[in-house]
């Protein structure tokens, strides 16, 4: 029983590496689309969906606004308010979101 048990788990684990294999490709295919925009070399539309004439694919600005949401929810203020003043010490605009009432 405890066999059946840790098979199923390696099953699982297995199942979430394959998963993670194909969403590693598909950032990969994103920042290689990001990558030729940026240095001005056209890029061809491909299975990620990016056909944007200019600018950044709404699939890694939606990545990356995910990321960052995740992230500032699982941060203490200090951290936050440490990132922000990286934030500014490099002379960018620091995002502060909505305030929650």
């Amino acid at each position: 029983m405890r066999q059946s048990k840790n098979d199923r788990k390696l099953v699982s684990m297995q199942e979430r590496l394959v998963d993670l294999g194909q969403d590693m490709r598909l950032v990969t295919d994103l920042l290689h689309d990001l990558n030729q925009k940026v240095a001005g070399t056209p890029t061809a539309p491909d299975a990620t969906g990016s056909q944007e004439s200019e600018g950044i694919p709404d699939e890694l600005m939606a990545m990356v606004l995910e990321i960052l949401l995740l992230t500032r929810a699982n941060s203490t203020r200090q951290d936050i308010r440490m990132a922000q003043g990286s934030v500014e010490y490099a002379g960018l605009p620091v995002w502060e979101g909505k305030k929650r009432t």
